[in-house]
């Protein structure tokens, strides 16, 4: 299959403990589901704290209870789940304990395993925290100041209301710090802290460096995205003594990526419905680091907005900003990404696809609304939400009345009822079969149709051989200028948090513009080199005679494919939306609303037809091929 159409489917005698593995069993390949994590989580602190209780014991040996002169506590941590120092951190500190004639008890010994030092809520210094408020230890001991915090107005908060606060003697072993040492303390306190953040700041930077380095030699140095694999390079290993692995399309998934995409996009498949269709078949892989056991909506979204299956690699979109406040780190898009780079042999999918899928990402709203009050378990068709317009107000109609059978126009329920526009509730299930019906009448009663649709393409084929360079200069004049709002908007966000607000919302509306012209350049070019054909008549009625049986089941129907292929044909003959006008008396049971649209007959067909490039072209394509559009109506 062609990778980028294709679509189917020391002061003690103590010997040092020996090195270990963290996990106690093999890990099995794929993303670790929570119960792994938790299991995993769970072994490794009761192997910690066996380690502990062991080396406890040897201290306790060696300084009884009354032998010593004071009682301290203890706590250590690491960060990340890749080290494993909390033994060798306590062991050293007891050795410092020892010397001081510190007794240490068991309890009075907490530690955190692969928690960052930003955070404030964690479970052992917590724990250090009570022992402390209650006197039951006179001092404090840790490993070195950057085991208490990464920032350096937390260490110094803590220790001055750990030592003025409760009376706490605070020492750092390898800082060589001592709260009793009150002259030089809190200047050696604060030079270490601002040193401990800064080196963390460098090491940042370097491995951001490193990994542009990476990047750029298609090397892997984090976790690939879904429908890419790493390909070992034999001889080359990393720091952790694991086969360097170069980026490379993984046949496999990269099939469902595709799959996916021509769900969402030729399909108009809802993204629900893609992920039940994704954990139905059990052999298709989980996305990575993926923890609930099956595919969810934000991994579905994931794929359908990463850059990377049109080629485009990008390092450093986000950066992590720790919010004090809230004590957790937030990920925030970058104004521009570090490293952007293009691998054209990476591609797996066609700009057109992908932009086709911006388009719909950045106006699909999904599947909303609350259960029904009346206790239905069947659901209404949806396939007119978001279609019927409020004329008045300029607006769509939104599901409301009893039962939530019909629809309302928010608008109008909030005007007295001899002044509503629209006064009559419109039923959600008369609405749609009248509208499929009517539809669907419209599309076979006309023979003139098939001679101006075989015109009209003969008009776009002469277009395309004879190009308007005028349009293309125009598209990319906008794209040009769209990109230039989008920068001036990431460099002018604002200082309150409304105007940050407001820019954030700016910045969506260039982005999803931005998207639609590119897309629409991508189509222009792709139009012109690929080789137009004209439909015979048997074809274009066989064309309408399907779409016209579409229409008619569609309102009875629940399949999703189905559904989504006679909502295209409903937006592309009606433009997207129906006009609503009030008939009648504004009074129960003497009312009814009437439809209208704009029904560009000409250019549908041809947009939804096999017989030339269609694909690129979609509702675009098909508002430029006619001029003129005839009118259509339905009552209720």
């Amino acid at each position: 299959m062609d990778p980028i159409s294709g679509f189917d489917s020391a002061a003690v005698a103590i010997a040092p403990r020996p090195r270990r593995s963290r996990r106690s069993m093999p890990r099995r390949k794929g993303p670790r589901g929570k119960a792994e994590i938790d299991r995993e989580r769970r072994e490794l602190w009761e192997q910690t704290s066996k380690e502990v209780d062991e080396i406890v014991a040897q201290f306790h040996a060696q300084l009884p209870r009354q032998k010593a002169t004071s009682v301290g506590c203890v706590y250590a941590r690491y960060s990340t789940r890749h080290q494993d120092s909390v033994a060798d951190q306590i062991r050293t500190i007891l050795i410092r304990a020892l010397e001081l004639g510190i007794f240490v008890p068991r309890e009075n010994i907490h530690f955190d395993l692969a928690i960052r030092g930003f955070k404030r809520d964690r479970q052992g210094l917590n724990e250090i925290r009570d022992i402390l408020r209650q006197k039951r230890a006179g001092g404090l001991l840790l490993f070195a100041t950057n085991r208490l915090f990464r920032k350096t107005y937390l260490t110094l908060q803590f220790v001055d209301q750990a030592h003025k606060g409760w009376g706490v003697r605070c020492i750092f072993v390898k800082s060589g710090i001592d709260t009793d040492d009150a002259k030089r303390w809190e200047a050696h306190l604060a030079v270490h802290a601002m040193m401990d953040q800064f080196v963390v700041g460098m090491n940042v930077d370097q491995v951001r460096a490193a990994h542009e380095g990476l990047l750029e030699k298609r090397l892997v140095f984090g976790t690939l995205s879904y429908g890419y694999v790493g390909i070992p390079i034999d001889g080359c290993f990393t720091s952790r003594n694991r086969p360097r692995c170069s980026i490379g399309i993984d046949p496999e998934t990269a099939t469902i990526v595709r799959q996916v995409f021509k769900w969402y996009v030729e399909h108009s498949m809802p993204i629900g419905e893609i992920i039940r269709r994704l954990n139905d078949d059990p052999n298709i892989p989980l996305p990575p680091r993926c923890t609930s056991g099956g595919w969810t909506r934000s991994a579905v979204r994931g794929i359908l907005s990463n850059s990377r299956y049109r080629g485009l690699w990008r390092y450093g979109v986000t950066e992590a900003v720790f919010l004090p406040d809230a004590d957790y780190v937030q990920q925030r898009v970058r104004a521009q990404p570090l490293r952007e780079i293009q691998f054209k042999e990476l591609r797996i999918l066609t700009d057109g696809i992908w932009y086709a899928a911006q388009i719909r990402i950045s106006t699909d709203k999904g599947q909303r609304g609350r259960k029904p009050t009346n206790g239905a378990t069947e659901t209404y068709s949806k396939l007119l939400n978001g279609v019927l317009w409020c004329q008045e107000h300029d607006r769509p109609l939104q599901v409301g009345g009893p039962a939530g059978n019909s629809f309302v126009c928010p608008n109008c329920r909030g005007i007295v009822a001899s002044k509503r526009p629209l006064f009559s509730y419109l039923n959600r299930t008369l609405a749609t079969e009248l509208t499929c019906a009517k539809l669907a009448e419209i599309i076979t009663a006309d023979e003139a149709l098939i001679n101006e649709v075989i015109s009209a393409c003969r008009d776009e084929i002469a277009t395309i051989q004879e190009p308007d360079p005028k349009r293309l200069a125009k598209l990319r004049d906008q794209q040009t200028q769209l990109a230039r709002s989008m920068d001036f908007t990431r460099r002018h966000v604002g200082i309150t948090a409304e105007e940050q607000d407001e820019s954030a919302k700016a910045l969506a509306g260039y982005r999803n513009d931005w998207n639609r012209v590119t897309h629409e350049i991508t189509a222009e070019v792709a139009a012109r080199a690929c080789p137009a054909g004209v439909p015979t008549d048997q074809q274009i009625r066989d064309l309408l005679r399907r779409f016209s049986e579409i229409l008619r089941s569609a309102p009875a129907s629940r399949n999703i494919t189905d559904m989504a292929e006679a909502r295209q044909i409903i937006e592309l003959m009606t433009g997207g939306r129906i006009r609503l006008f009030q008939q009648g008396e504004r009074s129960a049971q003497r009312g009814w609303l009437q439809g209208r649209f704009d029904a560009p007959l000409v250019a549908f067909p041809v947009a939804q037809s096999n017989f030339k490039c269609s694909a690129f072209f979609g509702e675009d394509f098909a508002g430029r091929l006619v001029s003129e559009a005839l009118a259509g109506t339905f009552v209720q």
